[in-house]
């Protein structure tokens, strides 16, 4: 089980710059077929500034943190993420990142414990506010008594 002192914990990332070789291969397993997601002169006549990435793209900056709360813990099942954009995230701009544990809930059934792990993945560039993910992942914890 999580320990308490990880809750409120917010963690920062290092620089998070995504080539454009990485999304089409990311839109590709989505199933997305548009073409500003995999050349850039297509993304530009649709008005962006370089290739956008999906918009659950931002998902895999999780593999950027180090989260100590999720070490030594057994099965994790990714639950329920959502997304708020202020702007749509694009290719070759450098992004930083915090990931918060906000909140532990625990909940018991007649067999099992689970914990439930909601996140914040907050994603700025000059320090601005581009985009925040939520995230709630499930940890089975042992049997109810």
């Amino acid at each position: 089980m999580v320990e308490e002192k990880w809750v409120d914990h917010t963690l920062e990332s290092s620089s998070i710059l995504v080539h454009p070789n990485e999304i089409p291969s990311f839109a590709e397993a989505i199933f997305l077929k548009d073409p500003i997601y995999y050349d850039v002169e297509a993304a530009k006549a649709h008005g962006y500034s370089h290739i956008p990435l999906p918009a659950t793209m931002p998902v895999t900056f999780w593999k950027k943190f180090d989260i100590p709360w999720l070490d030594g813990l057994g099965g994790v099942i990714h639950a329920k993420q959502s997304f708020e954009y202020k702007t749509t995230l694009v290719a070759d701009r450098e992004y930083q990142a915090t990931l918060s544990l906000d909140k532990v809930e625990t909940k018991e059934s007649s067999l099992v414990m689970m914990e439930f792990l909601h996140h914040t993945l907050s994603i700025y560039h000059l320090n601005v506010l581009q985009c925040k993910v939520y995230t709630t992942l499930i940890v089975k914890g042992g049997e109810s008594p």
